[in-house]
C-alpha cells in the first residue's frame, strides 16, 4: 500500500520527532539536576576532556571525512575510564554511577553539534563531487 505509506509518512515523522524530543526532555531534566549537584568543577573537567577527545579523534581520523567523524565520536564514547578517573580526583561522595551518567550526558551534549557539523560537511563534499562529474 504505497499510497497509504506516502500519506502517513509525514505525520508519523512529526509524531516520532515530538515523542523523541519529549523523551530527551524527560531524561535531561533530572540529569541536569544531578549534574548540578555533582559539581561544576567535575562537570567542567568532563566537558574539557570530551572536547579534547573529540578533537583528537577528528584530527587523527585520516583523510576520509566519514572515518574522521566515526573516530571522533568513538573516542568520546569509549572513555569510561576517564570518567572514573575524574571521580577519583574529585572525591565525589555520590559514587561512580552519577559520574558515569554525567559523562555520558555531557559527552552527548558536546558531541551533538560536532555530529551535525560533520554530517553537513560530508553532505557538502558529496554534493560537490557530483557537481564535478
Amino acid at each position: 500500500m504505497p499510497g497509504l505509506a506516502g500519506v502517513a509518512a509525514r505525520p508519523l515523522t512529526v509524531l516520532a520527532n515530538v515523542l523523541f524530543a519529549l523523551l530527551i526532555a524527560a531524561i535531561l531534566v533530572p540529569s541536569i539536576r544531578m549534574i548540578l549537584h555533582f559539581g561544576a568543577l567535575p562537570a567542567l573537567a568532563i566537558v574539557i576532556m570530551v572536547g579534547i577527545s573529540l578533537a583528537l579523534g577528528h584530527l587523527l581520523g585520516g583523510p576520509v571525512p566519514d572515518e574522521r567523524a566515526a573516530l571522533a565520536i568513538a573516542s568520546i564514547a569509549r572513555n569510561v575510564g576517564l570518567a572514573l578517573f575524574i571521580t577519583v580526583l574529585s572525591r565525589v561522595e555520590q559514587g561512580v554511577l552519577p559520574t558515569l551518567l554525567s559523562y555520558v550526558i555531557l559527552g552527548a551534549i558536546v558531541a551533538v553539534p560536532y555530529s551535525a557539523w560533520s554530517k553537513r560537511r560530508v553532505a557538502r563534499q558529496r554534493y560537490d563531487r557530483r557537481e564535478e562529474s
